[in-house]
């Protein structure tokens, strides 16, 4: 009998045992962003990013431009494409979030 493997894409094990692609290596290369959430104050930003990466879910905060009054947003990935982001949504809506995707 002869076994053959199939090229997979790369994942990573979290603390769930849940299965997340890996993100791509640059916040700010194109893709696709989760979403999570978004708050007047970087304070509330970097605590739900914290509690995010204790879990093993590569967020980061994206900050507003400068002098326009905008919200840091906190995101997951990028991610090369959608179904990737997908995954990762469905994750985060387990973890209580209501994800979306965004292209970047």
């Amino acid at each position: 009998m002869r076994f053959t493997t199939r090229s997979t894409p790369s994942i990573r094990r979290t603390s769930r045992s849940a299965a997340l692609p890996n993100p791509l290596p640059s916040v700010s290369a194109p893709g696709h962003a989760v979403q999570v959430g978004a708050f007047k104050d970087k304070a509330s930003a970097d605590s739900v990013t914290e509690s995010l990466k204790k879990k093993g879910i590569p967020a980061y905060v994206n900050a507003p431009a400068p002098g326009s009054g905008g919200l840091f947003t906190v995101r997951v990935g990028p991610y090369r494409d959608r179904a990737d982001a997908e995954l990762v949504a469905e994750r985060l809506r387990a973890e209580k979030f209501k994800p979306y995707i965004i292209k970047q």
